[in-house]
């Protein structure tokens, strides 16, 4: 018996270095094709399974991530400032189903909307990055109440409650009315209440220089060069992505999320249960992804050359933490292979994403309608124009196809690769999403 439990041991400790292996391999071949830069955290049943950094922090510098390096949450801090007024609301500072004129007297039409809109991005608020005062805004620092001015007074996009739009202006008003109730910062409060109990020591509110405060600078990859983003402020973003933070505090956040002392599962049961368009307090919440069977709670979030996201899978104890000075990355593609990986899935492997020359003779043989019965019927259109392959999907915008090779192109701007082959003079689309393949036949 001793000796059956010894193997058992050594047999599941072998296993999960294979997985750790798979999943470092993945990550590494990411990085080689310049489509990843950052910091990756893995776990399963609290164990972390991969931990690693990738690429560099500052290129000119020759500074490279590290486990501890510091990257901007960006739409990651929502979440933050969601359990922060929940924390808030079971002090009796507050109750989400109040209107904002309880809290801000003067916002026009604030006796209409409620916090509970707000949180949910049902209130109809404008997303104030649609107005030039903003990006005018990003070199120097800007206080909650400043930013309210840029679209206080500008029309709902809605009625309030009649539907749900992303609004980062509605979680800057959340800042503010948590600094008016507490008398304190808006990241003092975060401290004191969330931060402190959790011991998330090396996540800060970005108000200062990005090397010295962060650790990373931000890039993106442009025309297949790796270009460096300019410095920008990020107070303006204030309670809806001013945080930065590391994949250990991160870690921290997601296990703040399990029954304890922190939250009862109660109380994560009301900030879990999604609402609107599936979002609940600062999350996306899946409750039974598809390629997984299992619910999925995530979030991304993506400033100025960094990109990041957390998805978590309660049911199966996991968590996947992508942190990136990349901008361009899809990170919740990378984090959805990663769990795939973890859940003993195929993925299909990074490639090399480099643009050949085709004339048009070849690109137009591939024009055509394409079905994809395993899509629910999805039709996808392949014309030329200009010079080059587009695929046309109703409802979306155009999307250039880049040659990879005389058959097979990625999509210009995501990581999606697709290709095309030929049998029985047909031709098929084979399409990599999200690290599945389907097939679409030309009609």
């Amino acid at each position: 018996m001793k000796y059956l439990i010894i193997y058992i041991l050594i047999y599941h400790l072998a296993l999960q270095q294979s997985v750790s292996d798979q999943l470092d391999s993945y990550m590494q071949a990411q990085t080689d094709y310049r489509l990843f830069s950052g910091v990756v955290l893995v776990a399963k049943d609290n164990q972390i399974i991969l931990k690693k950094a990738y690429g560099m922090a500052n290129d000119s510098l020759s500074i490279a991530n590290t486990v501890h390096t510091k990257f901007r949450l960006a739409s990651l801090t929502k979440s933050f400032t969601a359990l922060l007024l929940f924390k808030l609301q079971k002090r009796g500072l507050l109750s989400i189903n109040d209107p904002l004129s309880g809290y801000i007297p003067d916002y026009p039409r604030g006796n209409e909307i409620t916090l509970n809109q707000i949180l949910h991005h049902t209130s109809g608020i404008p997303d104030l990055l649609q107005y030039q005062g903003f990006w005018q805004s990003l070199d120097h620092y800007v206080s909650a109440e400043e930013a309210l001015r840029l679209f206080k007074d500008k029309p709902l996009d809605f009625e309030p409650g009649s539907r749900w739009q992303y609004s980062n202006s509605g979680y800057i008003v959340l800042g503010y009315i948590i600094e008016k109730l507490t008398g304190k910062s808006y990241f003092a409060a975060l401290k004191h209440y969330v931060l402190d109990p959790l011991e998330m020591a090396d996540t800060g509110f970005e108000s200062d220089s990005l090397i010295e405060e962060i650790g990373a600078s931000g890039y993106q990859e442009q025309d297949g060069q790796r270009q460096r983003m300019a410095y920008v402020q990020m107070s303006i973003n204030h309670a809806a992505g001013a945080l930065y933070s590391t994949v250990d505090d991160m870690y921290k956040w997601d296990r703040a999320f399990y029954p304890g002392a922190f939250l009862s599962a109660a109380e994560i049961d009301t900030l879990l249960t999604p609402g609107l368009n599936a979002y609940g307090w600062g999350w996306g919440i899946l409750p039974m992804h598809n390629r997984f069977q299992t619910k999925q709670v995530f979030m991304n979030g993506r400033f100025s050359g960094f990109a990041a996201n957390i998805s978590r899978y309660p049911q199966r104890n996991a968590c996947v933490i992508v942190l990136s000075n990349l901008m361009t990355i899809n990170p919740q593609l990378i984090a959805d292979n990663l769990a795939a990986i973890l859940f003993g899935q195929d993925v299909i492997a990074p490639m090399e994403r480099k643009a050949v020359a085709l004339d048009a003779t070849q690109l137009k043989i591939f024009e055509g309608n394409y079905q994809f019965p395993e899509m629910n019927g999805l039709q996808i259109q392949v014309f030329f124009e200009n010079g080059f392959l587009y695929r046309r999907i109703s409802g979306q915008p155009d999307m250039k196809l880049v040659p990879r090779s005389a058959n097979s192109f990625f999509y210009e701007d995501r990581d999606v690769d697709l290709s095309f082959s030929k049998t029985d003079g047909a031709y098929e689309m084979i399409l990599n999403l999200n690290g599945q393949r389907f097939s679409g036949k030309r009609s």
